[in-house]
């Protein structure tokens, strides 16, 4: 059934001849124009049309939501075009009303094909885009499959699964909103916190979140350091204060030409964060440091951390008793660095003033909502069985779910399938095996810290999936070791514990079967016991 163009939209495209011959493909495909006006920001002018499609194009496709068209009317496209687009994202009216995660684009460049997909290759964490030529669109005889064609190459070309780098933008960022808004009111509060979870459960991701919700309030400045940076790990303590505090004012546009030695160093930093508050209109600072344990007694690579730990968090807490509006938050695989409470003969300045939160896997609503949304992207449409099994199998786990949904598609492309396709629990469990063979590198990555710095922990968890119950139960009756597998979300609870990531137990079964020489995972016990 051919669309319309409704009177919202009409009367901006009245007396625009080129717009309309444009959207009559579109209207014979089967959208309907609800919507039209022109948007400008930052000096870039779009039009801007929501599109809504009939019932046959939803069940195709998916789609819930009115679709954006914009139309650009330069001939070459800049990132700035992009740019303009994500800001008709987050105004009304398509803001709330509109599919989030992709949109139609037309441009007078002749080379917008090639433009886009090359933009799109190199910033994977942008909307998808349909896009269109202008020319081909006025040109041409109008043929419903102009645009259906364009939807079935575009839509479903890039695997936005495939994505192991934590997000930096909001696009494919799904859950987490009770831990980002508990780091929120830490922030505010200009109190410390930690966030703390097996490898690539999301940490980084959530405090570039963090980040970009506090900076879109001018009063806050959130800096991120990442520890494992050899430009930060390798300095001595007092050459990383000087590092910090140059990074921070370098925001202000204000330079320290003071040289940070051992005496005056705290001295100094402690200074400099005052002069940060006095040449500038912020009201909250907040220093991140992510990966934690490269610059922590026991993990780290290099040695002076072992002392030069002390040194330094004595001098942020110097500082924070003076200067109550600035606060530290801290990320890393285990919060050992603030629960203990000595590092050898020394006070631990970290132990009572940083308040851990635990990344868990997602929770179930959570992970239908990633898994259905991109999926829908990539014509992948997960029925409720297949969800439910997917958090069965990976409980929960951000980049392993995201993994074995990419795995879908590969295999399904290898196979030739026509796209959409709808996936059934079925499917899944005859591609196990080899869809985990793909994970057990990150399997691997997930558990590698783990592993190699709390052995203790990685025996317990060890035990429960060599199904060793009664050791697991013993052990953990007699230390706390087992409190973070609980905390992580890899452990069920106390009362029938068991490793909740099916992939994972397999995983460290192997492992120790491996390591220990036998042909099968189970293991053993000596007659005499």
């Amino acid at each position: 059934m051919t669309g319309e163009i409704r009177p919202n939209a009409n009367a901006y495209l009245l007396n625009r001849q080129r717009e309309r011959r444009m959207l009559s493909s579109f209207l014979v495909a089967g959208f309907d124009v609800t919507w039209a006006n022109r948007r400008t920001f930052s000096g870039t002018s779009v039009t801007v049309c929501l599109l809504k499609a009939n019932e046959s194009l939803k069940e195709t496709y998916g789609f819930e939501y009115e679709i954006v068209l914009i139309y650009s009317k330069y001939s070459s496209l800049e990132p700035r075009t992009l740019r303009t687009v994500d800001h008709v994202f987050s105004t009304d009216p398509a803001k709330g009303r509109v599919e989030p995660m992709w949109y139609f684009l037309i441009s007078e460049a002749e080379d917008t094909i090639d433009w886009v997909s090359s933009y799109l290759a190199e910033h994977k964490e942008s909307r998808i885009v349909v896009p269109f030529i202008s020319a081909d669109l006025c040109d041409k005889k109008i043929d419903e499959w102009t645009v259906r064609n364009q939807l079935q190459k575009h839509f479903f070309l890039l695997d936005r699964f495939k994505y192991t780098l934590p997000l930096k933008e909001d696009t494919y960022f799904f859950g987490r909103n009770t831990e980002v808004n508990e780091l929120l009111d830490f922030t505010k509060r200009s109190e410390n916190a930690g966030v703390f979870g097996l490898r690539k459960t999301g940490k980084t991701s959530v405090l570039f979140k963090l980040k970009r919700l506090l900076e879109s309030d001018e009063r806050f400045c959130v800096e991120i350091f990442d520890a494992q940076s050899p430009s930060l790990r390798k300095r001595s303590w007092n050459q990383l204060l000087q590092y910090v505090i140059k990074l921070t004012l370098k925001r202000i546009g204000k330079n320290i030409d003071l040289y940070f030695n051992d005496l005056d160093a705290s001295d100094h930093f402690t200074e400099a964060i005052k002069l940060f508050f006095k040449n500038s209109s912020f009201e909250r600072l907040t220093f991140v440091f992510d990966e934690i344990e490269w610059i922590t007694p026991g993990t780290t690579k290099n040695e002076h951390w072992n002392e030069e730990f002390l040194e330094f968090w004595q001098a942020v807490r110097t500082a924070q008793s003076q200067i109550p509006k600035f606060n530290i938050l801290v990320a890393g695989v285990n919060p050992a660095l603030v629960e203990d409470s000595r590092f050898g003969p020394y006070q631990n300045p970290l132990f009572g003033i940083v308040t851990p939160i635990f990344l868990c896997g997602l929770k179930n609503a959570e992970v239908e909502d990633l898994v259905s949304k991109v999926g829908k992207l990539m014509g992948l449409n997960f029925t409720e069985d297949a969800i439910n099994y997917l958090i069965e199998q990976y409980a929960g786990h951000p980049l392993l779910t995201r993994l074995a949904c990419s795995t879908v598609a590969e295999l399904a492309k290898a196979e030739n399938e026509k796209f959409p396709i709808k996936v059934h629990k079925g499917r899944l469990e005859k591609q196990r095996n080899l869809r985990d063979g793909e994970l057990v590198f990150y399997v691997r990555h997930v558990v590698d810290e783990l592993e190699r710095f709390y052995p203790n922990e990685y025996a317990l968890l060890e035990m429960l999936a060599l199904g060793d119950y009664q050791g697991f139960k013993d052990s953990t009756a007699r230390n706390e070791a087992s409190t973070h597998l609980y905390r992580y979300g890899v452990v069920s609870n106390p009362e029938f514990p068991y490793v909740t990531y099916d992939v994972l137990r397999e995983y460290v079964a192997l492992e120790n079967a491996r390591r220990e020489g036998r042909a099968w995972k189970m293991k053993l016990i000596a007659l005499e016991e």
